[in-house]
């Protein structure tokens, strides 16, 4: 994939996530359903590792994108290694695999594709995700902005949302039950944001549509863990993304370990000039 088309997709990707992030703490007791769904969030983040399984995608726009795939995390360090295949069609339709690992605040990103941008034995692109946060008004005390998807769990915790059981399903051979709602983004970032949080809150309004609105679903095990997650986010130029996160086989991860320091291009500098 050229450049042009993988450094705006990593930064759609991230700003998207980013927008997500929900408050840790709150003055004002859920109601019983949503605390259920919080109750959820808050033991999954808690898990000592799990595997995830991801979908991602964007239409409307003049390129649209899929992307599938999975790895492990460790929520409580917050530390990831996942592998991705990404299909993008339209004008400029390219298809190419990613691999992903977040460890010590960073994105570290490799694909095929990107040696031969990068040169001089260089694999791997970096992302500091703490200066990343701080450029779109997200809090920094929150790591990895929603690339991570430990993140996905966090805008359960959000004051603001409305959600009600829809009944119990059966997901990988176990029964979980079925939620659905809106999330109110606004409240989330606002909160999560600190200083930053009124900054990020205004970008978010004018990109999204409905942003005190956006659909979600989450089905919950009987041991009182999200297993699946899935969100809608419309643009206000008509495009939309989807993201489904499914979590399971919960247990140890082995250790992520960051690219040999030869073998990584650092992309923040980059990156940070393309926002918006």
């Amino acid at each position: 994939m050229r450049a042009k088309i993988l450094i705006p997709l990593l930064l759609a990707c991230a700003l998207a996530a980013a927008l997500l992030l929900g408050a840790f703490g709150s003055s004002n007791p859920p109601a019983p359903t949503l605390g259920n769904l919080q109750n959820a969030a808050e033991a999954t983040a808690r898990s000592t590792g799990v595997h995830i399984a991801l979908a991602i995608t964007a239409t409307g726009g003049p390129v649209q994108v899929s992307a599938t795939g999975g790895g492990e995390m460790d929520p409580a360090t917050q530390e990831a290694d996942l592998s991705m295949q990404i299909n993008a069609s339209g004008a400029l339709g390219q298809q190419t695999s990613i691999a992903e690992r977040i460890t010590g605040g960073s994105l570290y990103v490799e694909s095929p594709q990107l040696s031969e941008q990068l040169g001089e034995g260089r694999r791997w692109m970096s992302i500091d995700l703490k200066q990343l946060g701080q450029a779109v008004g997200v809090s920094p005390t929150s790591a990895n902005y929603g690339v991570n998807p430990n993140e996905y769990l966090d805008y359960l915790r959000a004051d603001g949302a409305q959600v009600s059981a829809r009944g119990t399903q059966t997901l990988r051979g176990e029964s979980v039950t079925w939620y659905t709602g809106t999330l109110n983004l606004i409240h989330a970032v606002e909160v999560s944001g600190g200083p930053n949080g009124a900054k990020a809150a205004e970008r978010l309004s004018s990109q999204l549509r409905n942003p005190n609105a956006a659909p979600v679903e989450a089905w919950v095990d009987s041991q009182g863990r999200v297993r699946k997650l899935a969100l809608s986010l419309e643009a206000t130029s008509g495009g939309r993304m989807s993201i489904e996160s499914e979590y399971f086989d919960f247990g140890p991860i082995k250790p992520v370990l960051a690219p040999p320091p030869g073998e990584v291009f650092d992309l923040t500098s980059l990156l940070l000039a393309h926002l918006p």
